[in-house]
């Protein structure tokens, strides 16, 4: 086989190799929400990752969370999305993924959550060429009803390198595939993807009115007694609580809530201040 002959079929199967899919768009998708004053809350919960690349999933959430800004939505930071989460897996006794959306809506007090899986991520190098790929999966299921409103599968590539046509190309060629590798190039790739999703990614309409208010759960009993002890507790102390019953899987719970509060430096303050107790372990609820 003579070159050109050789260097069309390279060229072929490395533009085939790094092509990029997604799952085809929905229609428009009407967003529903109960008040309608407010931005709808969103929970973006840890991916997961089925890959062997370690942390993977904590990056490509952490990139997606920042780019979901641009979006009318009131979000939880991700701190608090997994401090809140491993308080109910020691309170409730059972691991978050056990539990509905309905029912991880009631404790975030949110309209949406979006789930998201890292299926596969790759990295090639073949010397003369270098190519890395991720495979994401996200959907976002609505609280209400526990219903997925929107989902996508995306793989996305990036690659470098081809057949020089020079003797003297084959080092730099080969060096900038080698740095292609790159934990740099990961990120860029991963911010490209997400930049793809949020683009299609569901926005509702902004509201005329915007107000952000935030809670403090301070404690949750299975006993009514023990939140009631609480609540007494704390009036002592000078700080107005009240309960609130929510049903998580098939069981009663009385949550001890504070608030509302408008300042978030206010807040922070109070749940730093509750926090020294360590009997109790606050979260914050955004409305």
């Amino acid at each position: 086989m003579n070159t050109k002959t050789i260097s069309l079929l390279f060229i072929i199967c490395f533009s085939i190799s790094c092509s990029s899919f997604t799952t085809p768009r929905d229609k428009e998708i009407a967003l529903r929400w109960n008040n309608k004053d407010k931005p709808p809350a969103v929970v973006i919960l840890p991916f997961t990752n089925t890959t062997d690349e370690k942390d993977i999933n904590v990056t490509f959430r952490r990139i997606f969370a920042n780019q979901l800004s641009s979006k009318n939505y009131r979000d939880l930071k991700l701190n608090e999305v997994d401090e809140a989460l491993s308080i109910l897996e020691l309170t409730y006794g059972k691991k978050w993924k056990a539990l509905t959306p309905v029912s991880l809506g009631k404790l975030f007090h949110c309209d949406f959550l979006i789930y998201g899986e890292i299926n596969n991520f790759r990295r090639i190098f073949l010397g003369l060429y270098a190519q890395m790929a991720i495979d994401v999966h996200l959907k976002l299921v609505g609280t209400f009803r526990g219903k997925t409103i929107w989902e996508r599968e995306m793989v996305k590539r990036s690659h470098e390198g081809g057949i020089p046509f020079s003797p003297f190309g084959l080092i730099p060629d080969f060096l900038r595939c080698g740095l292609h590798m790159t934990e740099e190039n990961k990120v860029a790739l991963i911010e490209k993807a997400c930049r793809e999703l949020i683009e299609e990614f569901p926005n509702p309409p902004k509201p005329a009115v915007s107000v952000f208010i935030i809670e403090i759960q301070v404690a949750s009993f299975a006993e009514k007694s023990r939140a009631l002890i609480i609540k007494k507790e704390l009036k002592a102390r000078g700080y107005e609580t009240r309960l609130e019953k929510v049903i998580i899987a098939n069981k009663e719970w009385y949550r001890v809530i504070m608030g509302p509060y408008y300042d978030t430096k206010e807040a922070e303050k109070i749940k730093t201040v509750i926090g020294n107790d360590p009997r109790f372990q606050p979260i914050f609820i955004h409305y």
